[in-house]
């Protein structure tokens, strides 16, 4: 019989100074993780420049966003390899591997050549860190969600499983801060020439740490309590499509919105504001207090969502982005900057209510034996279908259509489709 309630009936013996402590590890070490990843899209303008010189500046930029979309055709088998592990062998082990992968990756990102010193080799090299990484961050989910979810005392899941999605937010938002600060010192001309490698650099003392901090978590109640049944599966992919198939197929079509609506706000504005003629530091500055607020609202409304249920918010979030994109992407260009800001930052409470509350949603709906590989592969399938070309479509909308509100339909189209896969969820408090 399937159980899709997470239990976490250990956790209320756990001290409120433990649940912290795992809260604040888990967040550190999958903030570490996202700020390896979002550094792509906060310098692609200057990757552009050296991987791709030979091309034009938009069709340089495009392929750059095809190569952060090829990132995500890797999620998937990240996620079918390194999701099920935390099933088999645990959530915390599952979590070490991916800091690993990611910071490794990432760091050699910076010790890359450019094009100009190797040729095409560069953007194959390139290409390939980028797939590493997307492998990487397809593990970090399942098992990352299913973590905090398990370690949840009954009321407050929605609230500890926000913290996920909050870190992610926190490692774009430390991404962006970086970039900001090294535009701000650092001429146009020495970013395009080193500058741009220091931020990828740094993500090996960063991923040492986080490597410490993981190496030193308590694995889940939940997962020790199937371990003492000796109910720990040995085929967690079989199982999850025998159980949780539809579950699987839900969690897709909610990512769908979630993906779009992050990448929108967090990573596609920061570019788009540039080629609207706003520098480089006023496009990552409004992605900066975008995610500043969104940091802060994420649990909130997971908090909210622990006292109304994960369904009423999140249809409100959904409707809300469904109604106001395009809209808002219509008057962009009569805006001065605070105006975009405003707009940026409306953008972002619908967007951090949604996230916040879907991580519980997710675990909530998945059984507690293949929990972080079902939910990994239903997460990196959406991912990958509507996350992965978020960025080339929004971009490619915006230089063929003569039209202001053109890169705000793929966000409402993904929003219809996630209000469908939404309204499929049991109506209910946190069970």
């Amino acid at each position: 019989m399937t159980n899709n309630v997470v239990t976490g009936v250990p956790s209320e013996n756990t001290s409120s100074a433990a649940k912290r402590k795992i809260i604040i590890a888990t967040a550190l070490g999958n903030g570490m993780e996202w700020y390896d990843f979002a550094l792509y899209g906060y310098l692609a303008t200057y990757l552009a420049a050296n991987f791709f010189p030979s091309a034009t500046p938009i069709s340089g930029f495009l392929n750059v966003m095809l190569v952060f979309g090829i990132a995500f055709v890797f999620r998937p088998l990240g996620g079918w390899v390194l999701g099920p592990i935390g099933d088999r062998k645990g959530r915390q082990y599952a979590l070490i591997l991916t800091i690993a992968i990611m910071a490794t990756s990432t760091f050699c990102v910076g010790l890359l050549p450019s094009q100009a010193s190797i040729g095409i080799a560069a953007p194959i090299l390139l290409v390939t860190m980028r797939c590493i990484q997307g492998f990487s961050a397809g593990g970090e989910q399942g098992p990352a969600i299913t973590y905090l979810a398990e370690h949840a005392p009954e009321g407050r899941r929605g609230f500890f499983a926000s913290f996920i999605q909050s870190s992610s937010i926190a490692g774009f938002l430390t991404a962006a801060a970086t970039v900001t600060i090294l535009t701000s010192v650092l001429s146009d001309a020495q970013m395009k020439d080193w500058g741009w490698r220091i931020p990828f650099l740094l993500a090996l003392p960063l991923g040492l740490v986080g490597l410490y901090i993981r190496y030193n978590l308590n694995e889940t109640p939940e997962f020790e309590r199937l371990k003492s049944k000796g109910d720990i599966t040995d085929r967690p992919i079989a199982e999850a499509f025998e159980r949780d198939l539809r579950p699987m197929v839900r969690v897709a079509g909610i990512v769908a919105l979630q993906s779009a609506g992050y990448y929108t706000v967090f990573a596609y504005f920061p570019g788009h504001l540039q080629r609207m003629g706003f520098t480089p530091s006023q496009g990552t500055s409004a992605a900066m207090y975008s995610l500043a607020l969104a940091m802060v609202l994420v649990p909130a409304f997971g908090h909210l969502s622990d006292r109304v249920g994960r369904k009423p918010v999140l249809l409100s979030a959904a409707l809300a982005l469904l109604i106001l994109t395009i809209p808002v992407f219509a008057i962009l260009g009569q805006l001065s900057f605070l105006g975009v800001v405003v707009c940026q930052l409306i953008l972002t409470t619908a967007v951090a209510a949604y996230n916040g509350v879907v991580n519980s949603a997710y675990a909530e709906s998945l059984d507690a034996r293949t929990r972080s590989g079902a939910l990994s592969i239903g997460f990196n399938m959406g991912a990958l279908i509507f996350g992965a070309p978020a960025l080339y479509v929004m971009t490619l909308l915006n230089t063929s259509i003569s039209a202001p509100w053109a890169p705000g339909v793929y966000v409402a189209v993904t929003a219809a489709i996630s209000l469908v896969a939404v309204a499929t969820l049991a109506s209910r408090k946190e069970a």
